[in-house]
C-alpha cells in the first residue's frame, strides 16, 4: 500500500494526518497543478465576481 493509499484510508476512518504529511500532500498537489495547462497563477489578493442567472 502506498503512502497516499494509507493516508486516504486513515482519513476515511476520520483519523488526522501528521502535519508533515499534510504539508507533503499540499506540495505535491501544487507541483501537479503547476503543470496543468488550464490552471492560471494569480497573485493575492483576488476578488471573484459571479453573475447569477
Amino acid at each position: 500500500m502506498s503512502d497516499l493509499d494509507r493516508q486516504i484510508e486513515q482519513l476515511k476512518r476520520c483519523e488526522p494526518l501528521k502535519e508533515s504529511e499534510v504539508k507533503a500532500l499540499c506540495l505535491k498537489a501544487m507541483e501537479i497543478l503547476v503543470e496543468e495547462s488550464n490552471v492560471q497563477r494569480v497573485d493575492a489578493p483576488v476578488t471573484i465576481f459571479a453573475k447569477s442567472t
